[in-house]
This record gives structure tokens, sequence and C-alpha cells, in this order.
């Protein structure tokens, strides 16, 4: 989804990278941890991963020629 958005909002730059799948795994992880919120281990694994999650989603803002279409799709 991400590189349709990407290529959808009109951009024609190349794109190359691994991060979709760093976050689709991500995400995976998340949810699988989303079930386990209420054990102590679960709160400290789905807190870290969704302060993980801010600051990558945040970084594109920050730094230049990264596309944020890309990791939000």
């Amino acid at each position: 989804g991400g590189a349709a958005l990407y290529h959808g909002v009109g951009r024609l730059d190349p794109a190359v990278g691994a991060s979709g799948a760093i976050f689709g795994l991500m995400g995976a992880l998340v949810a699988a941890t989303y079930r386990q919120r209420h054990t102590p281990a679960g709160r400290a694994v789905f807190s870290q991963l969704s302060l993980l999650l801010a600051i990558n989603l945040a970084l594109p803002l920050i730094v230049p020629n990264i596309a944020w279409e890309a990791h939000v799709g």
C-alpha cells in the first residue's frame, strides 16, 4: 500500500528501501503483543514498540528525502 500511495500522490522520484517490510513486521509484532498488553512483559514490549513506531513516523517529517507516503501506506 505504501508504494501505491507514494506514486499516487504524483511523486516521480525512484523509491528504494526495505522500510515497508520492516514496518510490516513491526505492525505484526504490535498486533501480537497487543493481546499480551495486560501482562508486565507485554506492556513493556507494547510501549517500546509504540514509541519506536512514533519515532519512525515522525522521522520523515524532520529528515529530507524520506518518503513519508511509503511509510504511512
